[in-house]
């Protein structure tokens, strides 16, 4: 849990507003420690002769069910790759010592 998730729910749910320090406290003192969440490490590992089978494998159905028929004006592109590359840490609190 996230400390503005604790604010938000006492908010909405018992109509209290609290800051975030007394969401802190009140976790800690309940026995709760802020952690680092665990992340993914092992991701997905493929060789180059796989990614271009799949790829190869996608533009060949994708041309057999006619998804290329089509104007060229209505055709666009979007370019991503799964890195398992992470901009930041994620933290949150958890029972502590568990």
């Amino acid at each position: 849990m996230h400390l503005a998730d604790g604010v938000a729910f006492l908010a909405e749910q018992l109509e209290k507003k609290v800051s975030k320090q007394t969401v802190n406290t009140t976790l800690r003192n309940l026995g709760f420690s802020y952690r680092k969440c665990k992340t993914n490490n092992g991701g997905y590992r493929l060789s180059k002769k796989q990614q271009q089978f799949l790829i190869i494998d996608w533009l060949n159905k994708r041309t057999d069910d006619g998804f290329f028929n089509t104007r060229r004006n209505m055709v666009g592109s979007m370019d991503f790759t799964f890195t398992s590359h992470k901009t930041h840490s994620r933290h949150s609190f958890a029972k502590a010592g568990g």
